[in-house]
Parts: structure tokens; sequence; C-alpha cells
């Protein structure tokens, strides 16, 4: 998975994984909760 941001700029991950699909939304779930509780901190809501 490839990841671009401004603070960190390109960052590449690699791993074995459970396959492309589950690893994939395993992934996204985990990048959702932080959005999440990112927003929630910043805002008191969702």
């Amino acid at each position: 998975m490839q990841i671009v941001s401004e603070n960190l700029g390109t960052t590449l991950l690699t791993g074995p994984g459970a396959g492309s699909l589950a690893t994939a939304n395993s992934v996204m779930n985990d990048i959702v909760s932080e959005v999440r509780n990112l927003a929630h901190k910043n805002t008191g809501q969702l």
C-alpha cells in the first residue's frame, strides 16, 4: 500500500497480509476508525 501525505511524503507499506482483499479491508477499517477518532477529538462530535 502506498500512502501519500503532506507531512510524511510517500510511504510504502508491504507485508504478507491475509490476501489482497482481506488486507485492504482491514487497513481501510483502521484508517476510517482513526479519522473518526481525530474528527471526534477535534470537534467533540462525529
